[in-house]
């Protein structure tokens, strides 16, 4: 970002190491997150996680709202750093999901809200209520695999290679 006098805030182009770099640290964040999840989780706290992906799918997928899809999805996340019970891990994870945030506002804002674009948390959510902690961390690896290849294809192409700008 560079601020330009009597002008205004110019923002700087995003590319695909920056897409890259978020989606590494969520990986790392939320992987490590998942793990502790399952065996920490109480009944109550499952109950919450699995009550999400329909307030998720509901706004994503038949209303097509967007800002109330991201805040239930930002719920879902946080609820699940929450069941990991380290305030370390959830504060990386908010700071990393501001980043996160703001990169699929633009993807969103070019792409539009095609009903591929609402990727579903069942596989996560249903390993921590198996109290399936590996399983957990694997799920939560595709999923976050799944948004970034996602997010390279419609905004690169299918090659994360090619360094672009939008």
């Amino acid at each position: 970002m560079s601020i330009l006098p009597h002008l205004g805030v110019m923002i700087a182009p995003l590319d695909v190491l920056d897409v890259q770099s978020v989606f590494d640290a969520r990986d790392a964040i939320e992987g490590k997150i998942a793990a502790p999840a399952p065996p920490r989780a109480s009944s109550h706290g499952v109950e919450v996680l699995r009550a999400l992906p329909m307030e998720i799918d509901t706004a994503g997928r038949r209303q097509r709202d967007y800002r109330m899809f991201r805040e239930h999805d930002a719920s879902l996340h946080m609820a699940l750093a929450e069941l990991a019970s380290n305030r370390f891990l959830s504060d990386a994870l908010d700071r990393v999901w501001k980043v996160n945030s703001t990169l699929w506002h633009l993807f969103v804002s070019l792409r539009g809200t095609d009903e591929v674009h609402f990727l579903p948390h069942n596989g996560v959510i249903e390993s921590i209520n198996r109290r399936d902690s590996e399983a957990a961390r694997a799920e939560m690896a595709r999923h976050i695999a799944a948004s970034k290849d996602l997010m390279h294809s419609r905004l690169w192409g299918s090659s994360t290679s090619q360094a672009r700008r939008v």
